[in-house]
């Protein structure tokens, strides 16, 4: 029978069969790899939400954190069909896992700094086969460390408790978009069937994270289809929960002999689990049930089997649980364990607990049982000790668990939320428990009570009663103003403090962070500690029946918390708001807190977050729905009322009430933390001749000209007999001077074509072109340490985004002709060095290379390829380019201007792409392409961008600034270009400050053939190279007809920065650092 055949029937079978579970169904697919979690550990202490802290920022283990979580090196493990069947041959096998291939990456945050809650923001995943994508969906929200406990056993060499934890976190996709490929049809008609909701159910188990190496761990994972009645993110219909099985007398030789193994408990964690009676089979998944050794291997503790226990006699069946081999079908399948069960033990099951119990012979103690003397075994057991047990009671949100709500003063002039309603699930052995009494109580030990108002959040009525589908809902409501600090009675960083000054006396070794927010109130000092935490966490759990006391499972509780709720009061802020009174608390806390923020802006610094391409950046990330990868704050921790005032700020950004302009403070360059060997050469006194001319005549004179075509003669002699490709658009209706230098060329074998062919080929030329532009200007840009330089960095940033204009602009025109632009092909992206100059046979020969800034790579390489047709300002030491960037451009304008209007098509202009910037005049327009004449303004302003309104005018007629070549210029000389009274120009205005210490050693060209795997470079490179591919699809898709994926592409574009930043951040080889990878391959 084929595959084909196969998922026919499977489908066939599916629309007819009523599914009645989760993830754990069959189908489903099973994967497993890596994660990398690059989570930031400044918001972890709460003193360090006060910017005049007197710790360093330097002491946490990732004060650099991104946030960011995705998928890495993940693939299918194993496929299991329609039956519950194990597909060994499935070509799905090996097929990769990937997460937001098209977008930023998903972020990981904390909450809250005491509770933390850490939430799983804006991940897509999706199931990529030989290149096609079979699926892709949405990651509904979900708490990581909701099912969380120390997964890894008798160890001492991971002293961060992180490292030793295991978790475990359910949710759907939602939006799934799927192929029409047949390789996937049993999964999609699965979710397609009576019962089903159309998503995929996903769980995901994460262990083995390794914060010395760049925030790695590992991942396990199954994805089936999801049920409409399941609940979001807790998976399964029925649970077992861990119990002490007394001592474990480990063996000689076991990683755990001669410990002290009291300290490692629980032994095991939580299991979700489905009884199936129409087909009479057990499926639980043991993936965060387990626990390991410090090598990621299963840890022994002895033969373990499942049973039921009816009446105090626990009832064993089946083999024993084969969980020790890691290469095995059990891990194959992540976790998930399908048995096949007799009809008694099904129906003992509709009314038992499900049990697991282990070996006699090492325990000692214990929850014990007697164990049914039928059971077959190798000896006889009279007693078992129980490992897990199921729950009475299995209760669970029907949806996500956590809310945002203000109390509302009445006073407000927009919508407050104030309260908000959870319905909770409630079953007893799978089955809906009706009419039974449920009481919330707020989760907070005594030893918090101090740090929130109690009872500030409440349940409106504490106990309700479940109706007959299990349902209980309960309605939450803020009771009364919500502080926006957090007072302690003890300091909560007293513990660090004190671990801080042990290790100036080397006294402690590497810091461990302090992992149960308990901890937080240990120390000495016993002042009163206030920290501005605006937002307030409360956690609730659940009592069903009459007994309600608060679960004790080693300090984790708080993680477990049913329902979150996260309160802020609502402000009333009168307008105008200000920066100094409203803005710069919010802003300079975050600053302080998101250290990764800095390598886009320094929001503490008012003259920087008011530059106006920068007030756009912030209008859109404040903009942004909460489940969006690039939602400000990440922390998702504003109140809303804050977030509108900082938007209504945004378009009017004054100073202060009294102070309305703008101020200017300068952030300064701090280099002390840089190492002495990654400080660089001094090329601060490198200054060309011309730096130095007084009086530089901008005006064109025949002695000039005929200097010029000398020039240009003497250069076409030495390329003639190694010419680069022709001109394919030479020639053609030229001015007087062009028709002088053709004359000349012609001789030479250029010769003259002007079709539309011809022009789409120099066109997408011209879209490379400026491409080959962005790695070189933004690698020396992001070289810059961060507040040094900054002329230059702006300089240099203003410059790059005109080149995107540039692309775009040259992209539309070649649509409007009916051409199609190609940018995501190995075939067409630049590589580095380069010998070969520019495309379209722009500036043969020039070499580029990718260097870290410096006044001599800004001088040999930015100038040259910005050079203009005919200056005063260029060097005379170096012959005229044959062919220049203005040159290339006005043939392709000539070449239009021939052609004329028949040859666009109007049709095109909802396809052609809009500047996605709206900063009014400041960059440029994009213009939209129908005709000669719009085809014409637009590369003019490309020409006049590039170098000047003319070939001796060095002004940009619409923006006011200098051309690119003058603006490199200015940076090499170290001042500014100024125009005199005579309209002549010298470099003799205000000074530009160069200090060669402001910047990062990266070594030169960086590429993926010499980093070595698993360093700290290979990890970060590899997530800017990951970042750097998707700008290029997502590039490819705004010009293959979505021209809103601009957009995407320009948050991208800042989400290399961020890479680019950790790359440079990162030492790698003596006295250098690793750099961004702009290669288009890396395996």
């Amino acid at each position: 029978m084929t595959y084909y055949l196969i998922l026919v029937l499977l489908h066939i079978a599916y629309e007819t069969k009523q599914i009645t579970g989760s993830y754990m169904d069959a189908p489903r697919i099973h994967f497993a790899g890596k994660f990398r979690a690059d989570v930031n550990t400044r918001n972890n202490r709460a003193c360090n939400f006060d910017p005049n802290n007197p710790l360093s920022e330097h002491d946490e283990w990732n004060f650099q954190g991104t946030s960011e979580w995705e998928f890495v090196d993940t693939v299918v493990t194993s496929v299991v069909d329609g039956n519950g069947e194990e597909i060994t041959d499935s070509s799905l096998l090996g097929a990769k896992i990937f997460s937001n291939e098209n977008r930023p990456f998903a972020k990981l945050v904390d909450i809250d700094v005491d509770f933390q809650v850490s939430s799983l923001y804006g991940l897509e995943l999706g199931l990529k086969y030989r290149g096609e994508n079979l699926f892709v969906g949405k990651w509904s929200t979900s708490v990581i460390v909701y099912d969380m406990w120390p997964k890894m056993k008798c160890t001492s060499e991971i002293t961060d408790p992180s490292g030793r934890m295991g978790a475990q976190s359910t949710t759907k996709l939602t939006d799934v978009v799927w192929s029409q490929s047949e390789t996937i049809r049993a999964l999609k008609a699965a979710t397609e069937c009576q019962g089903a909701s159309g998503e995929l159910a996903v769980s995901i188990s994460l262990d083995l994270y390794k914060v010395d190496v760049f925030v790695i761990g590992r991942v396990y994972g199954t994805i089936g289809a999801a049920m409409t009645d399941e609940p979001l993110n807790v998976g399964g219909e029925r649970r077992m929960e861990p119990v002490d099985p007394g001592a474990l007398n480990f063996p000689s030789g076991h990683p755990c002999y001669g410990l002290n193994v009291d300290d490692e408990k629980p032994w095991t964690y939580g299991t979700p689990f489905k009884v199936d009676s129409t087909q009479n089979v057990l499926i639980a998944d043991l993936s965060n049930t387990l626990p390991r050794q410090q090598n990621g291997d299963p840890l022994d503790l002895g033969t373990l089997y499942f049973g039921v226990l009816v009446d105090g006699v626990v009832k064993p069946f089946g083999e024993s649980i084969p969980y020790t081999d890691l290469d095995g079908a059990l891990w194959r399948q992540s976790g998930v364990i399908r048995r096949s069960i007799g009809a008694d033990v099904v129906s003992d099951l509709e009314n038992s607990k499900l049990v697991v119990f282990i070996d006699s012979d090492l325990t000692t103690g214990g929850n014990t049982y007697p164990v049914k003397k039928t059971f077959s075994s190798q000896r006889s057991m009279e007693m078992v000790s129980l490992v897990l047990q199921e729950i009475e009671y299995f209760v669970r949100p029907k949806d996500y668990y956590m809310d945002r709500l203000e109390y509302s003063s009445g006073s407000e002039r927009h919508p407050v939320k104030s309260t908000s309603d959870f319905t909770l699930l409630v079953t007893q052995f799978g089955r809906p428990v009706n009419n039974t009494h449920v009481t919330m109580i707020d989760s907070y030990n005594e030893a918090l009570q101090s740090v929130l108002p109690l009872g500030a959040v409440s349940p409106v009525e504490s106990t309700k009663t479940t109706d007959s589908q299990g349902h209980v809902t309960f309605t939450f409501a803020v009771n009364q103003a919500i502080p926006e600090a957090r007072r302690y009675v003890n300091n909560p960083c007293a513990d660090y403090l004190q671990a801080q000054e042990a290790r100036k006396h080397g006294k402690l070794t590497p810091l461990r962070r302090a992992f149960d927010s308990k901890l937080f109130l240990k120390g000495s000092l016993k002042s009163e500690f206030t920290v501005p935490v605006d937002g307030q966490l409360y956690n609730f759990y659940y009592c069903v029946g009459d007994e309600c006391t608060l679960p004790d499972d080693g300090g984790f509780f708080l993680y477990k918390a049913l329902i979150s709720i996260l309160a802020f009061s609502t402000v009333s802020y009168e307008a105008p708001y200000t920066w100094e009174d409203h803005v710069q608390p919010i802003f300079e806390q975050a600053h302080h807190l998101h250290y990764i923020m800095r390598t886009v802006l320094d929001l503490s610094n008012f003259t920087e977050v008011t530059l106006p391409h920068n007030v756009e950046l912030l209008k859109k990330v404040f903009r942004k729905p909460i489940t969006d990868p690039n939602y400000m704050p990440q922390t998702r921790d504003l109140s809303p009322t804050k977030r509108l005032m900082i938007l209504a700020w945004l378009d009017d950004p004054i100073y202060s009430r009294v102070l309305k302009k703008h101020i200017h403070d300068a952030p300064v360059c701090d280099t002390s933390s840089l190492p002495p060997k990654m400080r660089l050469p001094d090329f601060s006194h490198f200054r060309p001749p011309r730096c130095l001319l007084k009086n530089i005549p901008f005006k064109s004179d025949p002695e000039t000209q005929d200097s010029y075509f000398n020039k240009v003669v003497n250069y076409a002699k030495l390329k003639a007999d190694a010419c680069h490709p022709p001109r394919p658009l030479f020639a053609l209706g030229f001015d007087k001077e062009d028709v002088k230098i053709a004359n000349i060329l012609k001789g030479y074998g250029y010769t003259p074509l002007c079709t539309v062919s011809a022009l789409q080929k120099q066109l997408q030329n011209a879209v490379l072109l400026e491409f080959y532009t962005l790695p070189l200007y933004l690698t020396s840009m992001y070289t810059i340490v961060e507040n040094c330089n900054t002329e230059a960095y702006q300089a240099i940033r203003d410059i790059v985004i005109q080149e995107m204009l540039h692309l775009v602009q040259s992209a539309n025109i070649l649509i409007s002709i009916g051409g199609q632009v190609i940018i995501d092909d190995p075939n067409y992206v630049p590589s580095y060095p380069s010998e070969d100059g520019l495309p379209g046979g722009v500036l043969p020969g020039l070499e580029i290379s990718l260097e870290r800034f410096n006044l001599r790579h800004v001088y040999d390489t930015m100038m040259a390829i910005e050079t203009p047709i005919l200056t005063y300002v260029a060097r005379p030491e170096r012959e005229f380019m044959l062919y220049t960037i203005g040159q290339f451009y006005k043939e392709i304008s000539v070449c239009i201007h021939y052609l004329g209007n028949d040859i666009f098509d109007a049709s095109t202009a909802e396809r052609q792409v809009r500047w996605p910037w709206t900063e009014p005049g400041s960059v440029g327009t994009v213009h939209v392409v129908t005709d000669v004449a719009s085809a014409k303004h637009g590369i003019a302003q490309i020409v006049e961008q590039g170098e000047g309104e003319g070939p001796l005018i060095p002004n940009q007629v619409a923006t006011g600034q200098y051309g690119h070549f003058y603006r490199f210029e200015e940076i090499v000389c170290q001042r500014r270009l100024v125009q005199k009274d005579d309209n002549s120009y010298a470099y003799d205005g205000a000074p530009i400050d160069y200090n060669p210490s402001g910047v990062y050693a990266m070594r030169d060209n960086p590429s993926s053939d010499t980093i070595v795997p698993g360093t700290n470079c290979h990890r970060e490179a590899k997530a800017f190279h990951r970042t750097y591919r998707s700008f290029l699809r997502v590039l490819q898709e705004a010009f293959d007809g979505q021209p809103d994926k601009i957009h995407k592409s320009v948050e991208l574009m800042e989400a290399l920065q961020v890479h680019a930043k950790r790359c440079i951040w990162t030492p790698y080889g003596p006295g250098n650092t690793c750099g961004p990878v702009w290669d288009y391959e890396w395996e």
